[in-house]
């Protein structure tokens, strides 16, 4: 984290109870000077000691008797300043009449032995400093400004710079790069080369625990083998269990502030070759998957170019993702049909075409080359992939809980189980402000957000064929502030609420342009923002006349009919709270009956 991230002062860290949590965060420069005020106070702490601790044992020790060892002794405490010179003086007069007196030698160890034990007991005392600051940020606690605390955000205004967008952009790239590497370096058994940067969090990486269960798809369609139990009809589940938002997120707060919660993530290779069907669309031919339309027409959901196998192309990739809890169903999201219903997870659907050999059989069951089919290539045995494509679901799914009273949400979707948090689980204030904030995070950590996706591939592709190269051109302005993403939910969100004001439409869509930018786009797009007109209020007796005037007059032409007003139409109204909405519409729709307001009241 950035040093001007880092919030400086005092607060109070509640993962640790009594006197550890209170913390106080310095600059480097005044944590210096705190440093050396601590030194300072602790020595004089330790000199008064001692001095009160001498003149204490002087007082003892204070008497009418003459004897020259005894005075020795009353002088040596009562000027001494350290118990470590005490200690040495004592050895020395020790050592000059160890010959005599025996009584009054004994007590000259006893003292020397007493300054010996305290000079030892305030050592670790000068280790104080030291467990009380420290400059090491790896092992250092601190607390983020609210305003940099919570999820990555980028603000995409008007106003923006083109290094705004790249840094968003990078860190989005940098994510997909991540998983990768890592899954690259998995399949090597090697470390990943590229490292992750040091964590935000009081945790590096969330625990979870890895489960072989049954699968979720009905149907016999799952195609992955569990050794235990001996059966091909298995999934992968990682499961994080309940994890607390304070210990494990970093949210700091009191323990009643705090709530649980859940990841789950199911996935399995599929067994659907009777879904994979040969589609031909003008010249070229796929081979489409048919179950629920995606990528349209009819029930395709996916498709890929038969004639890949023959061109240079490795490995070609492509999706489908369905949220029960999005705003509407809509050409922009999957809409499945058995065995991929699912309505209480978000399911994504990946597939790879392998248009790749192996030199060697590979039991990977999503790259499964088990050497049905193998060819010799360039004097080498190769082999290629059991199936033209291959196919692995994912399901995820999040629970919540009040650690209060012990109730929890069901294991579901995101938007189920926000619904859930805020009206079945009794939540304080703090606690629907944490939920918000951990539900708003994990609407972007699904297996859907995990790397890029197969237009960015195609992309590439293009690009590689067209200008000899796969680099985008230089860009001769800053990115479109609305991604194609935004303006299909945009459109969604207009066309079920024609009345729907800008502010909803940004924070509904969680969209970082601004209402400006949004108009203009609108504009271009042919959708008008204006007043939108008002249906007159009629009673029953007022709808029965205007029904018997038009059947008698029914037969005129248009003309006719524009020379005709009715009174309660052109009235103004001013009534308290009946005010006019604006309306979103295109050319000719400013009349349809959804775009047009009725009135309250006559």
């Amino acid at each position: 984290m950035e040093s001007h991230d880092i919030y400086t002062g005092t607060w109070r860290n509640y993962s640790t109870a009594g006197l550890d949590g209170k913390v106080i965060t310095l600059p480097l420069q005044s944590a210096g000077y705190l440093i050396s005020g601590l030194t300072v106070l602790l020595t004089l702490a330790v000199e008064s000691c001692w001095t009160i601790t001498a003149y204490a044992l002087h007082q003892c020790h204070v008497s009418e008797a003459t004897d020259p060892l005894e005075l020795q002794l009353q002088v040596l405490l009562r000027n001494v300043e350290k118990p470590t010179s005490a200690a040495w003086h004592l050895a020395k007069i020790w050592r000059a009449w160890r010959k005599y007196n025996v009584r009054h030698v004994r007590k000259l160890l006893y003292t020397g032995l007493f300054a010996i034990i305290f000079a030892a007991a305030i050592v670790p005392v000068g280790t104080i400093v030291a467990s009380i600051a420290s400059t090491r940020e790896e092992v250092v606690l601190v607390l983020a400004k609210p305003r940099n605390c919570g999820y990555v955000r980028s603000n995409f205004s008007v106003s923006s710079s083109n290094d705004a967008f790249a840094a968003s952009f990078a860190y989005t790239t940098d994510k997909a790069i991540r998983g990768r590497s890592y899954a690259k370096a998995w399949y090597r058994n090697a470390e990943a080369s590229r490292r992750d940067p040091p964590s935000s969090f009081p945790v590096a990486r969330l625990p979870y625990r890895n489960d072989t269960v049954p699968c979720p798809l009905k149907g016999n369609r799952c195609r992955y083998y569990a050794v235990d139990t001996n059966d091909e009809n298995m999934a992968i589940a990682l499961d994080t269990g309940l994890l607390d938002t304070g210990a494990y997120l970093g949210i700091n707060g009191p323990k009643e502030h705090m709530i649980q919660f859940r990841k789950k993530t199911t996935c399995a290779p599929t067994r659907i070759p009777d879904l994979w069907v040969p589609y031909q669309d003008g010249s070229d031919n796929f081979t489409a998957l048919m179950a629920g339309p995606y990528e349209g027409p009819g029930n395709i959901t996916l498709k890929f170019n038969t004639r890949i196998r023959d061109e240079n192309v490795g490995y070609v990739t492509g999706f489908a993702v369905i949220d029960p809890g999005a705003t509407s169903a809509s050409l922009d999201q999957w809409q499945p049909t058995d065995p991929f219903k699912h309505d209480d997870a978000i399911l994504t659907l990946h597939a790879i075409l392998p248009n790749v050999v192996y030199l060697g059989p590979v039991n990977d069951p999503m790259f499964l080359a088990s050497g049905k089919s193998k060819k010799v290539n360039l004097g080498k045995l190769t082999y290629r992939s059991d199936y033209f494509i291959t196919s692995l679901f994912c399901l995820d799914q999040v629970q919540v809980c009040n650690q209060n009273n012990r109730k929890c949400s069901s294991l579901t979707h995101t938007s189920e189980a926000f619904r859930q948090g805020q009206t079945d689980l009794d939540l304080n204030s703090q606690q629907l402000g944490v939920l918000k904030r951990v539900v708003f995070a994990l609407v972007d950590s699904t297996t859907f957000h995990a790397g890029l996706s197969r237009h960015a591939i195609y992309g590439i592709i293009r690009r590689g064929r067209a200008q000899e190269s796969c680099k985008d051109k230089p860009r001769s302005g800053r990115p479109s502030a609305l991604s194609d993403q935004d303006k299909s939910h945009i459109k969604i969100l207009i066309k079920n609420n024609p009345f729907i004001s800008y502010r909803d439409i940004i924070s509904r869509a969680r969209l970082r342009a601004s209402p400006k930018t949004i108009r203009r786009w609108l504009i271009d797009e042919k959708i008008q923002h204006r007043l939108a007109l008002r249906r007159p209020f009629l009673t029953e007796e007022a709808a029965q006349l205007r029904k018997s005037f038009a059947d008698k007059y029914r037969h005129e032409d248009e003309s006719f009919w524009y020379s005709w007003w009715f009174s309660d139409e052109v009235t103004i109204d001013r009534t308290d709270g009946d005010y006019t909405k604006w309306s979103f519409y295109r050319a000719g729709e400013r009349l349809h009956k959804d775009k047009v307001q009725a009135r309250r009241r006559p």
